[in-house]
């Protein structure tokens, strides 16, 4: 469980400690404040759903001063805050920006980043963040000044979209597009959750939003407006699980044959071994980019491509592993993203053992028929230093933090199993 605090943005009908009542507005009128309420509610329902503790600095159309917004998170030690936006300027621009502080821990930045992913893929629109250094916007914004905040706290703001867009305001009016933004900032706070330590900073802080940091003024109210003070009715509806069985379990890979050392970074990833013909037209520069996607800390795309020691001239299994088709490198996105969040609590250079297996070696390395090794979802690892039973111990923890690494978890003598199937198995 973590402790998060979410703060819709603006709220009641007078300007209170730096914030506003209301920036942005619709053409039809539809009100910021009442737009970060709702979706505040709804990612409200979502983390407590995955068993998190979510505080909201408003529940009604009240406005809440920029240091009393900030002290809700501080009073309780918060993981995490986000404050929550939307933009205006000139009915025409669109984009998704997530910002964070001039002055900002790393933290922040983390949580920045995991945010912003999650919500340009919900909205569609513009990466606004593109370009910045780090994929961090940084504004000198209140709410998020260091002193406000405790040490241990990564805060940022997101800018959901520009409402002042015919077009997003009417899609901010339905029901789908808010459940699809909520789901989208859960999903990048769970990102989040879970990564490594931080060092406390101190810095200063000027404006209330990026909207004023971006020169917007605030719209005044219309009379007789009412925020929504309600959370949304119904279940966010659940990620789809794949089925699984045993036979995905491979508790006897590599009994008879020895796993061997993992990729030699001075060695070409395929060397000289025999490849299928599916390798001999591997597009390595577009794979590299897709791993480049993922925004991994440790890993290179070669890493994530080595076949394994038994595949190597005068192997065991010599020649029968190949690249894995394009088709599945999606597949390897979470297991990847996994592997590298455990080589990062560990603190420890961890080695890939074990990726793709084509079915004719994985037969010979003794892994099951249902193996997800086939599917390129499923990776074998060890690491410099601790043991077998400590890298296991840190994969399931990991795995029950984000609910996008639910998988397989197989303990051996020498190294760990780890894939990421949509349900949760051990041997």
């Amino acid at each position: 469980m973590t402790l998060v605090v979410l703060d819709p943005g603006h709220g009641g009908t007078a300007k209170i400690g730096g914030s506003s009542p209301n920036n942005a507005v619709g053409p039809t009128g539809l009100l910021e404040k009442t737009v970060t309420l709702d979706l505040a509610f709804r990612a409200e329902k979502i983390l407590a759903d995955l068993g998190h503790s979510v505080v909201l600095t408003r529940k009604a159309d009240n406005n809440v001063g920029l240091a009393d917004r900030a002290k809700a998170a501080k009073s309780i030690a918060a993981p995490v805050f986000l404050s929550i936006h939307l933009n205006g300027f000139d009915h025409v621009v669109q984009g998704t920006e997530t910002i964070c502080n001039t002055v900002h821990n790393s933290l922040s930045a983390d949580l920045c980043r995991a945010v912003q992913k999650r919500v340009v893929a919900a909205t569609g629109h513009n990466d606004r963040n593109a370009g910045h250094p780090g994929g961090v916007k940084r504004q000198p914004l209140g709410v998020l000044k260091p002193g406000l905040h405790h040490a241990s706290t990564a805060c940022c703001l997101l800018e959901v979209s520009f409402m002042d867009v015919a077009a997003e305001e009417t899609r901010l009016k339905t029901t789908a597009y808010l459940d699809k933004i909520a789901k989208a900032i859960a999903a990048g706070i769970t990102d989040f959750i879970g990564v490594g330590e931080m060092a406390a900073v101190r810095g200063a802080g000027v404006f209330e939003d990026g909207f004023a940091a971006a020169g917007g003024k605030a719209s005044p109210l219309p009379p007789a407006t009412k925020a929504a003070s309600r959370a949304p009715s119904g279940k966010p509806i659940a990620k789809p699980s794949r089925k699984t069985s045993a036979k995905m379990n491979d508790k006897k890979e590599f009994s008879k044959v020895d796993i061997g050392a993992g990729f030699d970074p001075g060695s070409p990833v395929r060397g000289s071994t025999a490849a299928a013909p599916a390798s001999t037209a591997f597009d390595m520069q577009a794979f590299r980019s897709f791993v480049q996607s993922l925004g991994l800390r440790h890993f290179s795309a070669e890493e994530l491509l080595f076949m394994g020691a038994s595949n190597a001239p005068g192997g065991s299994c010599a020649g029968r592993n190949h690249l894995p088709e394009q088709a599945k490198w999606h597949r390897i996105a979470a297991t990847a993203r996994m592997l590298d969040e455990i080589r990062h609590r560990l603190n420890a250079k961890c080695t890939v053992l074990s990726g793709y297996r084509s079915p004719a070696y994985n037969s010979c390395i003794g892994g099951e028929s249902a193996s997800l090794h086939m599917e390129f979802n499923a990776i074998d690892f060890r690491c410099v230093s601790g043991t077998a039973a400590q890298w296991h111990a840190v994969a399931k923890a990991v795995r029950a933090s984000t609910p996008d690494f639910k998988g397989g978890i197989g303990k051996y003598s020498s190294f760990v199993h780890i894939d990421t199937r949509g349900t949760n198995a051990n041997w």
